[in-house]
């Protein structure tokens, strides 16, 4: 009885070494050098990892950890998220079009203190600088898996003020807006 229950046990933990839980995925974990991250894949898996970022290509062979994940640094590769990038690793990819061909990061603000993005890298942390008049906030978000961003702020009522907005993304998105208010009359 007692060796069915550790053979039952035993099952288990090669069942979950053997298929990945969760669906594989690969990011950009950060921009110079260029760090690609992974997760999700099945434990020793081999495949290659992709990175084309402007005129850089690199492909390299990786080796799943026994958790599923793998990390590799691109020595000497730095993103700039102008040049886009194409990352592939064995099922998922990272696309992002370069900033000449429609994928320059763009960030609005709402009335209500809404703040959106699109276009930044997936996963990328941004830092959400918003100034009204004298006062400015502070803030952070960070994007989805399409690269979309949202986060509200407390703004004040300042009819007569521009409420500019600025987004900087910790893998070099930048984005600004402004809403323009008309020029105030003095009663």
């Amino acid at each position: 009885m007692r060796l069915a229950r550790l053979a039952g046990v035993g099952g288990i933990l090669l069942g979950s070494f053997g298929s990945p839980a969760t669906t594989p995925k690969v990011a950009l974990g950060n921009a110079s050098p260029a760090v690609v991250t992974g997760a999700g894949y099945t434990a020793g898996a081999r495949f290659f990892v992709s990175y084309r970022s402007g005129a850089t290509h690199v492909r390299r062979r990786v080796t799943a950890s026994v958790a599923g994940r793998f990390r590799i640094v691109l020595a000497g590769v730095t993103f700039r998220r102008c040049d886009g990038l194409l990352l592939t690793a064995a099922g998922p990819s990272v696309r992002l079009a370069s900033c000449a061909a429609g994928g320059r990061p763009v960030v609005t603000a709402k009335p209500g203190g809404l703040v959106s993005g699109a276009r930044f890298v997936p996963g990328e942390r941004a830092s959400i600088t918003v100034r009204v008049g004298d006062l400015v906030l502070r803030g952070s978000a960070r994007a989805g898996s399409r690269g979309t961003l949202r986060t509200r702020f407390s703004l004040p009522r300042a009819a007569c003020s521009d409420i500019e907005v600025r987004a900087v993304g910790a893998l070099g998105s930048t984005a600004t807006f402004t809403v323009a208010m008309p020029t105030c009359k003095k009663p």
